[in-house]
């Protein structure tokens, strides 16, 4: 999905709850800072694509 989104200029952020379901927002590029802040002040845990495979 990654190799779609960027190119297109949007960007794949996984939303990892820690448990066994796979959640992901699909983001315009020129918002994803404001989103992974957003996400931090939540207390939402966000991995990059390439880091859910290493999980």
């Amino acid at each position: 999905m990654h190799a779609w989104a960027a190119p297109r200029g949007y960007q794949l952020i996984d939303l990892d709850d820690q448990d066994d379901a796979w959640h992901a927002v699909l983001v315009k590029a020129e918002y994803h800072d404001e989103f992974l802040a957003l996400s931090q002040a939540l207390g939402l845990r966000t991995r990059k694509p390439e880091q859910a495979y290493l999980d």
